[in-house]
């Protein structure tokens, strides 16, 4: 339950215990100097970085946090694993309005033209309008694998949204109307979130397999195999594509190409997304590690 700030050293500047009852999977959302994070024992953070860790204000919810945050205009939006989806005061953590799904809620929010998109356990993607709080459509998945979870958080691009499903398949919306415009089968599952740049959409899935899509017919351009399941999702950077697996390694592709320019084995399942900055490539490890890669 710490959360933790380092240099880029890797030295620890400060740290909070933040959760005594769990972990953190939630991945911080910084702005203006403040990071917001929730955890495992249901509680949603508001940390002044600079100020060393103080916290500017927590509130206890109802329901564990998974999922990251977005913000809009100062206000946050995420999910919780009770089925709520919630907009809340940057400043004061009050809560605006709340969201019901009745199913469990992993993925974090891709925001577009002030609707939030995001998956839930029982196979739906919903877009919610953030004014109001209102369903603007929902997409439900097709349940022929008798496995629906949407654990994948959406991208968000040229007028489409894409996205990863339990059920072994990446799914290419309409933005606008939640229309199904391809979905591509891969085998078993997929729980990696893509990345999309330049037309192309990259996921990893269960069965090994680092995807390169046509992000308009969902045609494979490459694929590269790890050594076990993909379960982080992809970072971009330049021409290199970043991505982690369960059999510990840290893969760099060359992403036009899929082509392996190198790989770095850590001791645990990488199920992060890395960081990219000034050129050195930032992940954590269940073997405890975080690294930084150049």
């Amino acid at each position: 339950g710490w959360f933790y700030c380092l240099d880029p050293a890797g030295k620890e500047i400060w740290k909070l215990n933040a959760n005594a009852g769990g972990g953190i999977y939630s991945t911080p959302l910084i702005r203006d100097g403040v990071a917001y994070f929730g955890t495992m024992d249901s509680r949603f953070f508001a940390v002044d970085i600079a100020a060393g860790g103080k916290e500017k204000w927590r509130l206890k919810l109802d329901e564990e946090v998974y999922a990251s945050a977005a913000m809009v205009d100062h206000t946050l939006y995420f999910g919780g694993v009770g089925g709520t989806f919630y907009a809340m005061d940057a400043a004061t953590g009050a809560i605006q309005w709340r969201f019901d799904t009745a199913s469990k809620i992993y993925s974090s929010p891709a925001i577009a033209e002030n609707i939030a998109y995001f998956g839930t356990h029982s196979g739906i993607l919903y877009a919610v309008d953030l004014q109001t709080g209102r369903e603007v459509w929902k997409f439900e998945v097709e349940d022929d694998h008798d496995i629906r979870q949407i654990l994948s958080s959406p991208a968000i691009a040229n007028g489409m949204i894409y996205f990863g499903c339990m059920n072994g398949r990446v799914y290419a919306l309409d933005l606008k109307t939640g229309e199904k415009k391809w979905a591509f089968e891969t085998s078993p599952s997929v729980s990696s979130s893509p990345a999309v740049s330049g037309g192309t959409v990259y996921i990893g899935g269960w069965d090994k397999q680092i995807y390169a899509l046509d992000g308009q017919s969902g045609a494979v351009k490459w694929q590269y195999a790890a050594r076990d399941a993909v379960l982080g999702s992809p970072s971009i950077a330049g021409d290199m594509l970043y991505v982690g697996a369960r059999d510990g390694y840290l893969y760099a592709l060359d992403r036009e190409t899929g082509r392996l320019a190198w790989e770095f084995q850590t001791e645990g399942s990488v199920a992060c997304t890395p960081l990219v900055h000034n050129g050195v490539v930032y992940f954590g490890s269940r073997d405890k590690h975080l690294y930084a890669v150049q």
